[in-house]
């Protein structure tokens, strides 16, 4: 697991060895990041799911401006915290250990938006819950943001409410799709 593009690029990132912990490839990563392009340029970022924090600090080694990364396992939290250190990251992200259905509420009441979200939740996650997480992603995402769901390929949702998935990749098991926020009269 490594930094593969930007100035921290080659730096290697470290993960424990937790059970359903699933770092992204750095094939997924190259494929997601070459399709963002300029998109991560001085973005605010939201890392949901953000485990040992490979897609934000790719991110952050991009040329984001800041990321808030949520991580509620405290042993997976602990890695996190460590390899925003070693890729001298610290001072442009903030970690919270809290849960991502209880932060994101926050965040809709404190009417905070994002240039760029990410949501890398457990493949067991269910599929009525991340519905709902992207639903609660439309309503703190800029008008020309994107929200970017790595998932299992058995999860695939074109649109929800206030979302259209406008591109998706298959990677195996692993699909990412990419949101924007739908506008009106734009199709389901």
């Amino acid at each position: 697991m490594r930094v593969i593009a930007g100035i921290t690029k080659g730096r290697k990132l470290f993960a424990p060895k937790v059970k359903d912990l699933r770092p992204t490839t750095d094939r997924v990563k190259e494929t997601l990041f070459n399709i963002l392009g300029d998109v991560v340029k001085d973005a605010s970022v939201l890392d949901l799911y953000a485990g040992i924090g490979s897609l934000g600090i790719e991110a952050l080694s991009r040329g984001a401006h800041f990321i808030i990364f949520i991580e509620n396992n405290k042993v997976v939290f602990n890695y996190l915290k460590r390899n925003l250190e070693l890729t001298g990251f610290s001072d442009k992200a903030k970690t919270l250990p809290i849960n991502v259905e209880k932060i994101l509420k926050q965040f809709i009441r404190d009417k905070r938006a994002f240039d760029l979200i990410f949501i890398d939740p457990p493949y067991k996650i269910d599929f009525d819950k991340l519905i709902e997480i992207l639903k609660d992603c439309s309503l703190i995402l800029n008008p020309e943001g994107l929200v970017v769901l790595e998932h299992s390929k058995e999860f695939y949702a074109h649109s929800v409410e206030g979302l259209i998935c406008v591109k998706n990749r298959k990677f195996g098991n692993t699909c990412v799709s990419i949101y924007k926020i739908k506008s009106e009269g734009e199709s389901s």
